[in-house]
């Protein structure tokens, strides 16, 4: 039998083979090593990059709450200004209702005066400022009721808003 090459013999042959598959199996061996390590590596890369996704989900939910947080904050705070300027508009209208009740009191009073004094200029003239005095007192009680149902709804409106903020889940 006649082989090509360097070999001599089928013995040279035979261990040249041999040589081939001992390297043939180190390479393998080397690549399921390098295989076995890429695949841990990749594994342990996966962990991380879902360690780092979930602790930035967890840094996005804590700004998120805290941008909540501070909405809420601000929204009360604003609710507690209405609240005292409700309170100032309460006052008002009650020194107003005093103040027309003194008005009225004062216009039956004037009423009260003997028709012999009521033709007279200063009565007249007394009579006309205390029915001035009565309308534009009813005038400022209906403009103050008016301010103090906007101030109410605004409060309404910004405890809605609270509210909404409270319930809202990220």
């Amino acid at each position: 039998m006649r082989l090509e090459g360097n070999f001599k013999t089928k013995e040279d042959l035979e261990q040249k083979i041999e040589s081939h598959d001992e390297e043939r199996k180190k390479y393998e061996e080397f690549i399921d090593t390098n295989t076995k390590e890429i695949d841990e590596l990749n594994k342990i890369a996966e962990e991380l990059s879902q360690g780092l996704v979930e602790d930035s989900h967890d840094n996005v939910m804590e700004r998120l709450q805290d941008a909540k947080d501070e909405k809420i904050n601000e929204l009360q705070e604003q609710k507690k200004e209405f609240e005292e300027e409700q309170q100032k508009l309460e006052e008002t209208i009650k020194k107003i209702e005093k103040g027309l009740s003194e008005d009225r009191d004062n216009q039956s009073k004037l009423n009260e005066i003997p028709d012999s004094v009521k033709s007279t200029g200063q009565y007249q003239k007394a009579f006309e400022t205390s029915r001035a005095a009565i309308e534009l007192g009813e005038q400022k009680l209906q403009e103050t009721h008016s301010q103090l149902e906007q101030i109410k709804k605004k409060i309404a409106e910004t405890h809605q808003k609270i509210s909404l903020e409270q319930s809202n889940r990220y």
